[in-house]
């Protein structure tokens, strides 16, 4: 849950203007956009999972058309998603580098080379050797 509502405040201050008056209005893109965005560790969106298939708004989105109002409005909707989701896209990719920055190199062990094994987690009957 944390992880979660970190991202949709990282995507928020993307989005949001400097005065903040605007958040009201980019909270259904960022809701989609979010929605949309395949996990990592389940490997599906929340969409598929919940409605099995991934909603697909911004393709057949046209900004050609005579009204003012509605070219404006189309043409803000695809730039909120692209937005949206470079911003998810570019965190991803900022949480994975810090992820794996601490982490070491793991070494590559052959079949037959003997190692340690920590028992510490693990569930062995009663009486055996730890």
């Amino acid at each position: 849950m944390e992880h979660a509502n970190r991202s949709i405040a990282q995507v928020l201050q993307t989005l949001v203007h400097n005065d903040q008056k605007n958040w009201e209005d980019m909270c259904l893109a960022i809701k989609f956009a979010l929605n949309s965005n395949i996990s990592a560790t389940t490997g599906y969106a929340l969409f598929e999972l919940n409605y099995r298939y991934i909603p697909q708004l911004g393709q057949h989105l046209s900004t050609d058309t005579q009204f003012t109002g509605v070219k404006q409005f189309s043409q803000q909707a695809l730039w909120n998603l692209t937005i949206a989701h470079n911003t998810i896209v570019e965190h991803h990719v900022m949480q994975t580098h810090h992820a794996n920055h601490k982490r070491m190199a793991s070494e590559h062990y052959l079949p037959g080379d003997l190692v340690y094994l920590s028992t510490k987690n693990l569930a062995l009957p009663k009486g055996r050797a730890k």
